[in-house]
């Protein structure tokens, strides 16, 4: 799936990074597959990015009646708490390059063209942890 692929990708160029991947099988999102490879991608790299190797980035997907759960969560530096509530904004940026539109693109397509949420929490020190919630695939009858 869309996710392993992204995992696949990352874990070429971030070999002293583990990634754990745990997906529950035939999860389907109501989602445009390009966009969401984007948003998987980017959180996936703000993760590697934040992590001094080696690390590790845990990945779950599971899904309840309504909606897939996916939960990203680094071994990273975290975020600092007074960059927390503005991390969602365009041209903010923890990072020395990079020009901050990452996360707020990330929210738009969750949010705004998928009708879904994602939250985000951190500990600077401690890693970042990342939940995307979309909605499912209904099922025809």
């Amino acid at each position: 799936g869309i996710l392993g692929e992204c995992v696949e990708m990352f874990k070429q160029e971030y070999k002293l990074i583990d990634f754990e991947l745990a997906v529950k099988k035939n999860l389907r999102a109501q989602a445009d597959a390009s966009e969401i490879r984007q948003v998987f991608a980017n959180i996936i790299k703000n993760a590697c990015e934040a992590i001094t190797p080696p690390g590790e980035i845990k990945i779950s997907a599971s899904a309840d009646k309504n909606s897939i759960r996916i939960r990203f969560a680094d071994s990273g530096c975290g975020i600092p708490a007074d960059k927390l509530k503005e991390i969602w904004e365009p041209f903010i940026s923890t990072k020395s390059s990079g020009m901050g539109f990452g996360l707020a693109t990330v929210k738009k397509i969750v949010e705004e063209r998928h009708k879904g949420t994602i939250s985000l929490t951190s500990r600077e020190g401690e890693g970042t942890k990342m939940t995307v919630y979309l909605p499912c695939e209904q099922q025809q009858l």
